[in-house]
């Protein structure tokens, strides 16, 4: 049901935005957040009712916000997924890992410059639908079971391991995330998953570092906010998505960090004023270009304090 509502309202909001929805260039990205700007601005963000008139990305071009993008990463991953993505500084011989599936993409920009500025180059293994978490899952795009995403993740072990990076930062998906048999993944079966990757990547050279999942929306941006230009808090989400279909596992993420002794950051206080109120748009950044993933543009904003929350645990 949750899925035909979401089909309704992309379809209409599609008449609203119109062809420029799927078509226009990318905006230059801003300048990073100071953490106070960044906690002023989304303290005050569930007090924003209509669109900002300087909305960044234009609503036009927010489909469009992806990081792959940017970086010129295409969105099935990089070089069939046999070797990495680099970032970072390419000539330095000090490497850290950015490692998950999409969710792990799209904090590139949060994550490379820290990276440079540190003389790092990041080299990032991910795959669209394939999460860190050692388990089998569902193919979300074909509904198979998802057997390559076992034998990449396999394979990116062993080049990590080969790599001998500083630290490996892990990021992924956990909602919406269903086992071959279609059921839902329980907090249980994560958990165990999560701390076996972290373990099979933690070794006395290479730390790591688990950045925790984003809140889920209810529908996807642009179209949401295209339908409610004048009440954009109708769109929000809270940390923890209440709708089933939107199941969350991420408490689950801190708790294996903790049980295998790595770092952990927690990104809800850069998207959600409160537990139960996470604003679309912050400032006059659109936060997110879909249901799940932080826009290109706003995750630019958070690299300054990505990097201050990842500087410690490099």
């Amino acid at each position: 049901m949750h899925r035909k509502i979401i089909a309704r309202l992309v379809a209409s909001a599609t008449v609203l935005l119109g062809a420029a929805s799927v078509s226009g260039a990318t905006s230059p990205l801003p300048s990073p957040g100071s953490a106070p700007q960044v906690k002023a601005l989304v303290a005050a963000s569930t007090k924003i009712t209509s669109l900002p008139s300087n909305l960044d990305p234009a609503l036009s071009n927010v489909s469009n916000d992806v990081t792959g993008s940017f970086l010129k990463v295409s969105q099935s991953g990089c070089s069939n997924f046999a070797s990495p993505c680099t970032f970072g500084d390419q000539k330095s011989k000090k490497v850290i890992v950015l490692f998950g599936d999409s969710h792990a993409l799209m904090w590139s920009l949060a994550v490379s410059p820290i990276a440079a500025s540190l003389d790092y180059k990041v080299d990032e293994f991910w795959y669209p639908g394939c999460p860190a978490a050692e388990l089998t899952v569902l193919n979300q795009f074909t509904d198979v079971t998802n057997t390559p995403c076992n034998t990449w993740r396999t394979n990116v072990f062993a080049a990590i391991k080969k790599l001998s990076p500083i630290a490996v930062i892990v990021s992924e998906r956990t909602t919406n995330v269903e086992a071959p048999n279609g059921s839902e993944i329980t907090p249980s079966q994560w958990l165990p998953a999560l701390e076996a990757t972290i373990a099979a990547l933690h070794t006395t050279k290479t730390k790591v570092v688990v950045i925790g999942d984003v809140p889920e929306f209810n529908f996807p941006m642009p179209e949401c906010l295209a339908l409610h230009p004048t009440a954009i808090q109708l769109c929000a989400t809270a940390e923890s998505n209440p709708i089933p279909a939107n199941q969350d596992l991420s408490t689950t993420e801190a708790q294996a960090a903790a049980a295998e002794r790595v770092g952990f950051i927690n990104p809800d206080p850069w998207l959600c004023a409160t537990p139960t109120a996470c604003s679309p748009v912050v400032g006059t950044y659109v936060t997110y270009y879909d249901q799940t993933h932080v826009s290109a543009t706003y995750a630019a904003y958070l690299s300054g304090v990505m990097g201050t929350a990842l500087k410690p645990l490099l």
